[in-house]
């Protein structure tokens, strides 16, 4: 699965961020002008996002790095 498109709106409060927008998908769920929800955690290894996306989720949690806004 490959996910790219546009944020049409963001939402921040506190530790989370909330993304929204259209995509287009290829692989499973694939489909042009697709809409999607990511939501970010900010922080280092544990943190976690979740993308909502052609009616699947899928829930990453970060190993390395770190999600900062």
């Amino acid at each position: 699965m490959y996910v790219t498109g546009e944020i049409t709106s963001a939402e921040i409060q506190g530790v989370r961020a909330k993304l929204t927008g259209i995509a287009t998908v290829t692989g499973l769920g694939a489909g042009a002008h697709i809409p999607f929800t990511a939501t970010a955690e900010a922080g280092g290894p544990g943190a976690r996002m979740v993308l909502t996306v052609s009616g699947l989720v899928f829930d990453e949690i970060v190993l390395e790095g770190a999600i900062k806004f």
